[in-house]
């Protein structure tokens, strides 16, 4: 299992500011486990453990805790060969190992984290918490490509969730769940804490700027909520937006945009200080009154009637006890010059302590420079919580492999009679199912590379064919989507087409009649050393052989067949590639004649030299899409000794009898 983090700010905190307190919160790997310890040294403070939640999966990569995981059981191949690949994300503490806190104090201590009196015993107090996570994905990767992801929301509070991803034996991507570079990923964010460490100073401007935009900000939305905390939440804003601040101009890393603030253990005191520090002032109602009548004077003066329009009817609705007025009178004072809302602001607010006060409490909010480093006020008790996002994968699949090898063995012996089949016996097969109506068979042979076309050997019926004569429907539509084709004589020139008009249900001729005019085109592209030359490409399409005269692209050194106009299937494909070059006479020897030889070439002589041919065999399983106009590529690569492979193995013959591996083995999937 390969875990990834983002925890660039915490390093540079670590790096540039060791002297603070961010060293508070310690990240720990312990046991495959991962997370921080929020140590303080106020006993009767809430300390915790934080463990965040563990991906397994099919991998074998251990157990979670006492919980005895089997990833042998998280992987089900069902008997028409899809595949159900299940996850399992673990969040309980009650399953951690025995000793945890103690293996953690000593993670810790082993990283450098060594407060005064703190040994391996440290930590037998604290609370072991799974912290709330968020924006959950859980995703299939293959060969770098998300193929396909689950979506957990915004909130997880399962202590076991199990999910799981099924890949049908139809789907593009069967076969690459175990050729393929495959991994499982599980994303998520979570909120990591820390003491902030820095020091706070903000001038005049930039704090006054800071508050009129969190006023701004939570009057709308008060408006639209009817908030009656609006000024508790604005100076919650203005705290946030400070930390926003000293985090950017502090240092260069990453960090998203949710960042909450929170006080550690705080008391009136604190709050009161935190208020101070911002220009918070406590008024009587009758101070609040007297400056809001003096404002109307100087509104007044000033020509500013909409000012004093607003700081007369605030008043009013305050006395009445009219909330809703007062969001609605605030609402029209934000959209104000900032000049006219700190004129507001300097003669009072009114707010109530909490939802449930019955009376209100007024607040002066002056403008004012902030520069707390001798009281050491952030360094001790404001805390700043960042979402940081985290990925752990899981990218070795033994159990799944030896699921799928055992399961293909089972299956392979109980449909073919052996465990490694080549390919007429999964034609066999195939005809076999259809005359016998097994749908599972028929598809899982098909699956294995068998022709949909494949003809019974008397009237050479294809066998859509016959499954169309016994009205079989489910039988129809499986070789349909297979790419049989309709339009395939008999003997006797009965098509699908024609016998679909003769069976008497209408359905069927429908179902046939719909994949009558299906066509689309496909075309090879050949990479190969200028020294040769490709005289002929001889195509074999499930058993349909043609022969093309390629043509040849000096500028990329590549030889090309013209559009192949098939019917839209998929196809087992072995193209056998004639290559050859010339050497004239004086330039041959007996060693270079000698190698083309044991590479396989036969030689032709004339008066001028030798010309030497070999004919390459290209395999691969290549798609041809309705309407479609794709290309396979190719690369020819010419040995020292002259032997020819080609760049991705593709010069294997994956269909012949007793293979090593399953017959699809390697095949690569292009479309």
């Amino acid at each position: 299992m390969k875990t990834t983090i983002n925890l660039l700010l915490i390093i540079i905190f670590n790096v540039f500011f060791s002297v603070c307190r961010a060293a508070e919160f310690p990240w720990f790997n312990v046991q495959g486990f991962e997370g921080w310890v929020e140590y303080t040294t106020n006993t009767s403070a809430d300390r915790r453990i934080n463990v965040l939640p563990k991906l397994y999966g099919p991998a074998g990569v251990g157990e979670f805790g006492g919980a005895n995981v089997d990833p042998s059981k998280l992987v089900v191949i069902r008997p028409n060969g899809d595949i159900v690949i299940k996850y399992l994300i673990l969040s309980s503490t009650a399953k951690l190992p025995m000793d945890f806190r103690t293996n953690v104090a000593k993670s810790i201590i082993g990283n450098g984290f060594k407060p005064s009196g703190f040994d391996q015993t440290g930590l037998d107090n604290y609370q072991l918490v799974i912290p709330k996570i968020k924006n959950i994905t859980v995703k299939v990767i293959i060969d770098g490509n998300v193929i396909k992801q689950e979506t957990l929301g915004n909130t997880f509070t399962s202590s076991e969730y199990t999910g799981d991803f099924l890949f049908k034996t139809d789907d593009e991507n069967y076969s690459n769940i175990y050729n393929g570079d495959f991994k499982i990923s599980l994303d998520y964010e979570f909120p990591y804490e820390t003491f902030s460490g820095l020091s706070l100073k903000i001038d005049q401007t930039a704090l006054t700027n800071i508050k009129v935009e969190a006023f701004r900000e939570v009057i709308r939305k008060a408006k639209s909520s009817g908030s009656k905390m609006w000024f508790i939440d604005t100076r919650k804003k203005t705290i946030k937006t400070i930390e926003k601040e000293r985090i950017s101009t502090s240092s260069t890393s990453s960090y998203t945009n949710n960042v909450d603030i929170v006080l550690r253990d705080p008391d009136e005191t604190i709050l009161k200080h935190l208020d101070n520090l911002l220009g918070y002032v406590p008024l009587s109602k009758n101070d609040f009154i007297s400056r809001h009548a003096q404002l109307q004077a100087t509104a007044l003066a000033a020509s500013k009637p909409e000012l004093g329009k607003l700081s007369a009817e605030y008043v009013k609705a305050t006395e009445d006890n009219n909330e809703p007025a007062q969001i609605d009178i605030l609402a029209s004072l934000a959209a104000l010059e900032k000049g006219d809302i700190l004129s507001f602001f300097a003669s009072g607010v009114s707010f109530k302590q909490s939802s449930t006060s019955a009376s209100y409490s007024f607040s002066s909010i002056l403008e004012t420079s902030v520069s707390s480093t001798e009281s050491n006020f952030y360094t001790m008790n404001i805390i700043k919580t960042l979402d940081y996002s985290y990925r752990t994968q899981i990218t070795e699949f033994p159990h799944l492999n030896f699921a799928i090898q055992n399961s293909q063995n089972n299956r392979n012996f109980e449909v073919f009679g052996t465990l490694m089949p080549n390919i007429n016996q999964i034609n066999a097969v195939v005809l076999s199912s259809v005359q016998s109506n097994n749908l599972t068979n028929l598809r899982y042979a098909l699956l294995k590379g068998g022709n949909p076309n494949v003809r019974e050997p008397i009237d050479l019926n294809p066998a859509l064919n016959i499954a169309v004569s016994q009205k079989r429907t489910q039988i129809i539509s499986e070789l349909l989507k297979s790419g049989a084709n309709p339009n395939l004589p008999n003997r006797h020139g009965e098509t699908a087409v024609s016998l679909s008009s003769d069976v008497g249900d209408i359905n069927i001729r429908a179902m046939i009649r719909s994949w009558e005019e299906r066509k689309g085109q496909t075309k090879l592209s050949i990479g190969l050393d200028p020294k040769f030359a490709i005289s002929n490409v001889s195509i074999n399409f499930n058993g349909m052989v043609k022969n093309f005269k390629p043509e040849y692209d000096a500028a990329n050194q590549t030889w090309f067949t013209k559009a192949i106009e098939e019917y839209p299937c998929l196809y087992n494909m072995n193209a056998v590639i004639t290559l050859w070059t010339k050497v004239e006479t004086q330039y041959n020897s007996q060693t270079l004649h000698s190698t083309f030889l044991n590479a396989g070439f036969t030689a032709t002589y004339s008066t001028t030299g030798y010309t030497y041919t070999k004919m390459v065999p290209i395999y691969d399983r290549i798609k041809i899409i309705n309407g479609g106009n794709n290309s396979y590529n190719y690369n020819l690569i010419v040995s020292q000794n002259l032997y020819i492979s080609e760049a991705n193995g593709k010069t294997n013959d994956i269909f012949t009898p007793v293979q090593s591996n399953d017959p699809l083995d390697g095949v690569m999937f292009k479309f």
